[in-house]
């Protein structure tokens, strides 16, 4: 029997099962390798989706995400499609202006705001 893979959350449980211990994201921090496998990808995303959940965030709220390119972004952006919420990714270099602009139209639920 096939596997349907519908979702991008889809995808990424089938890779969890099928190849737990393959890296998914690698990142370097201070010149070393810090990696997270499909398995680590997957948990830390459902931990995720029940923590946004457990602090009300519901089908369509908005939530933001201010923050480089890493591996993190990933995770938010899985598990804030996991609870149906609306993920509305915005790049750190954005002025202060361009930022309170969409702050104030967009009205989020929470607001993910990641350092380099």
């Amino acid at each position: 029997m096939e596997t349907k893979l519908e979702r991008i959350f889809d995808i990424v449980s089938f890779c969890a099962k099928k190849y737990p211990n393959k890296i998914a994201f690698g990142r370097k921090i201070k010149g070393k390798w810090h990696t997270l496998t499909f398995s680590e990808y997957l948990h830390k995303t459902n931990i995720l989706s029940i923590w946004l959940l457990k602090n009300k965030i519901k089908k369509n709220d908005k939530v933001i995400t201010i923050c480089g390119n890493r591996p993190e972004w990933n995770i938010i952006d899985m598990a804030v499609q996991q609870t149906g919420a609306i993920h509305i990714p915005l790049y750190p270099t954005y002025n202060k202006d361009d930022l309170k602009l969409i702050l104030e139209k967009c009205v989020p639920s929470f607001v993910f705001l990641l350092r380099s």
